[in-house]
C-alpha cells in the first residue's frame, strides 16, 4: 500500500513540477499606433482571433494566424498618441488568450 502511495506521489509531483508542464501564452503587442496595429505571437496555428481594441471607443477585427501562430492587423482609421490608454485583447477560438493594457504617465510639468 506504501509503494502505491509512494508511487503516486511522485508521479503526482512530477507532472506537477514547472519544468514538465508546457506553458503555451498568447502574446500581443502594437508596432505602431497610426494606424493601430496589433501583432500576435504564440497563438494556436491557424487560430480564428478575434481582436478587440477600446481605444477612443470600441473597435474588433477577427483575423486567422499563420501556421507558426503569428498575425498582423491593422485598424484602419483608428490612430492613437502618446497619451492615449488603451486595451487590447485578443480570444483565440481554440484558447489562446492575451491582454495588453497601456496607460500612459503624464507628462513631467
Amino acid at each position: 500500500m506504501t509503494s502505491r502511495l509512494a508511487l503516486f506521489a511522485m508521479l503526482v509531483t512530477g507532472v506537477a513540477s514547472p519544468s514538465a508542464i508546457s506553458v503555451h501564452r498568447a502574446h500581443v503587442t502594437v508596432p505602431t499606433v497610426a494606424p493601430l496595429s496589433v501583432r500576435g505571437t504564440l497563438f494556436r496555428p491557424s487560430e480564428r482571433v478575434v481582436v478587440a481594441a477600446q481605444a477612443n471607443g470600441p473597435h474588433h477585427r477577427t483575423v486567422t494566424s499563420t501556421p507558426q501562430g503569428t498575425f498582423l492587423i491593422r485598424f484602419a482609421g483608428v490612430t492613437l498618441d502618446n497619451y492615449t490608454a488603451y486595451v487590447i485583447r485578443a480570444t483565440g477560438n481554440r484558447g489562446s488568450y492575451a491582454v495588453l493594457r497601456v496607460i500612459p504617465e503624464c507628462a513631467a510639468p
